[in-house]
């Protein structure tokens, strides 16, 4: 999957070819800031401005169930 931009100011754009079924966002500490579920598309935008400035990981679930995880920087 992608996940663009990164760094990211605002809007997080996922992209995946065998669709997204939940998007989860979690920080360094390993507590989950943002869940985001039944997207059932290939690509979402996530609202990342409410999430301080720092690491994160961004776990998706695709339509097969898999979890793939990106490390993601919020400026």
């Amino acid at each position: 999957f992608s996940v663009y931009p990164n760094p990211v100011a605002a809007s997080l754009n996922v992209n995946n070819t065998t669709g997204i079924r939940s998007v989860s966002i979690v920080n360094v500490v390993g507590q989950e800031v943002l869940r985001v579920n039944n997207i059932h598309h290939n690509s979402a935008t996530i609202n990342t401005s409410d999430l301080e400035q720092g690491i994160y990981f961004i776990n998706i679930t695709d339509a097969n169930g898999v979890v793939s995880s990106r490390k993601v920087i919020r400026k």
